[in-house]
């Protein structure tokens, strides 16, 4: 009783409609109905085109998505921008024109269900779950009430098992070890009365280390991912089942999987489960300090439209440069500072200060994370002759939890000129004030100082006042103190007399760093202030 462009599976079998037309065989976007064989479950579906999560499909791979969740008739509806769904009101697909399209008809579905928010049976967010021998499943659990309304989709309170011969089950109950060798069987999961269940097939698969090389320092412990794929799936494992060995156990250390830098060095490291071994490259990087200069300013080139002459990099001391340029109006101009820098070991945050003396719309700078292509960061509303901060997180280049994207490189800093208030003819500088990597917590380089060391004491610590005293044989009247909050950002600098005593004014909770420079070296612990 549907009209769409094409039955496109009858009976579990794909028509000829998905191939004798050049709509239904190209890849596109999709939307689609179907129905389960026994008539009683509607099955809608839509596909993105060209989103950040899909590539789009043709109809057949349409067909098999469904028939997978058990759709056994399906038909193809519209596509393009017509290709949305909402769920309770908000769009979750990404539309063709990038917002909604008003068409003239669509499903609407509803429940007329009394309301329930009691479990009363699970289900598993997987279809007909095929896993890798060994392999480590954490799975979403999705909770129906009695009347079969999804009021749940992510449960938190439950508990895994299965029968011994299809694999293991950790003792909090919620990840599922795979069996090693190749089986299948139900996985069952329980939250209070309401139960569900999945078939699991255990199948051999290639495994992999999910990065050939990575780097480690003391701040940010790696736990040693090891993958492999079924189809479009990646299953993981769990680091700490795996045999591992260090070539050179002085560069690092790894305990129960997980992977922590000792000293700088190069090594390589070998894990080991089943028949599988992988090798990986293991480069430590720890940095001396909290904060330390992203590069030195030398060796840097420019480019600009022609109209812009002189254009130079000049460092002018204590991590700072000058950018210098002789201004002439022309067609969208800008001046851009260019040079290859990968930055070093694992910093939390790139901090630049700028001070501009001419308009500057926007900034941009080329960034790129290991493996990955170039991207582009813009910050806009700089202000003449006032300091500007930018200050960005690596995650923001990186992604979350992706040590495969260090080092991290940087290719140039791009100042795009505005035209109202600039003098043609004139001379302008872009004072770089700072160019820093910061590392956030001490245990990125540098072993904490504890109260109590005769070669520098802090006290009181935890600090519930504004008055810091500083002792110690490596503690000089005349030493630089400078304090940093947790981001890097500087909030005190003076020099320390012969009292010892740092006034830190009213600052906010948390952790800062303390740096004490002087011709004893540079001394740096943590403080916490409450």
């Amino acid at each position: 009783m549907l009209t769409g462009n094409a039955l496109v599976m009858r009976e579990g079998k794909l028509t000829p409609r998905n191939e004798n037309e050049a709509y239904n065989s190209q890849t596109y976007s999709r939307s689609g109905i179907g129905m389960s064989q026994d008539g009683k479950t509607l099955y809608l579906i839509v596909i993105d085109y060209k989103s950040s999560t899909s590539v789009g499909t043709n109809t057949a791979t349409m067909c098999y998505i469904l028939k997978q969740a058990g759709a056994w008739n399906v038909a193809n509806m519209d596509a393009g921008g017509s290709a949305q769904m909402m769920l309770r009101g908000k769009l979750v697909n990404n539309p063709a024109d990038g917002k909604e399209r008003p068409v003239s008809n669509g499903f609407m579905i509803f429940t007329n269900a009394p309301e329930d928010n009691t479990l009363n049976s699970l289900a598993f967010d997987n279809y007909n779950l095929e896993v890798p021998s060994y392999s480590c499943f954490e799975p979403t659990i999705l909770g129906y009430n009695s009347y079969g309304v999804l009021i749940d989709t992510d449960v938190q309170e439950f508990t895994l098992s299965c029968d011994a011969s299809l694999g293991t089950i950790s003792s909090d109950g919620k990840k599922f070890y795979a069996s090693p060798n190749a089986t299948s069987g139900y996985l069952h999961v329980t939250s209070g009365t309401a139960t569900g269940k999945i078939k699991v097939t255990v199948k051999e698969a290639d495994i992999v280390m999910k990065n050939s090389e990575i780097i480690a320092d003391k701040a940010h412990p790696y736990s040693l991912e090891v993958i492999s794929h079924i189809g479009e799936n990646t299953f993981t494992y769990d680091p700490s089942s795996l045999s591992w060995s260090i070539e050179d156990p002085t560069v690092c250390k790894i305990e129960n999987g997980i992977l922590t830098g000792i000293k700088n060095g190069t090594t390589n490291i070998t894990g080991s489960i089943g028949n599988f071994s992988g090798n990986m490259k293991v480069t430590v990087e720890i940095p001396e300090s909290p904060k330390i200069p992203a590069d030195d300013f030398s060796g840097w080139t420019t480019k600009s439209i022609s109209s812009i002459t002189d254009a130079a990099v000049t460092p002018s001391g204590n991590n700072q440069a000058i950018l210098g340029f002789t201004y002439k109006t022309g067609r969208l101009p800008y001046v851009e500072m260019d040079k290859a820098i990968t930055l070093y070991s694992i910093p939390d945050t790139l901090r630049m200060l700028i001070n501009s003396e001419i308009p500057v719309s926007k900034i941009q700078i080329a960034c790129k994370a290991n493996g990955d292509k170039e991207q582009y960061l813009e910050y806009e509303g700089i202000t003449v002759n006032e300091d500007y901060l930018i200050s960005i997180p690596l995650s923001d280049i990186t992604g979350e939890n992706n040590r495969g994207g260090f080092p991290v490189s940087l290719n140039y800093i791009k100042f795009y000129i505005n035209t109202t208030g600039t003098i043609s003819g004139q001379a302008y500088k872009i004072h770089i004030k700072e160019f820093s990597l910061v590392y956030n917590g001490i245990e990125s380089g540098i072993d904490e100082t504890v109260a109590g060391n005769k070669n520098m004491v802090v006290y009181p610590n935890p600090i519930t006042g504004n008055t810091l005293f500083l002792q110690g044989e490596n503690i000089v009247p005349g030493s630089l103190i400078r304090i940093y909050d947790r981001v890097g950002a500087l909030i005190l600098e003076q020099l320390l007399d012969e009292t010892g005593i740092v006034n830190i004014g009213d600052q906010q909770p948390g952790v800062y760093i303390v740096n004490v420079q002087n011709e004893l070296g540079t001394h740096v612990c943590k403080i916490v202030i409450q």
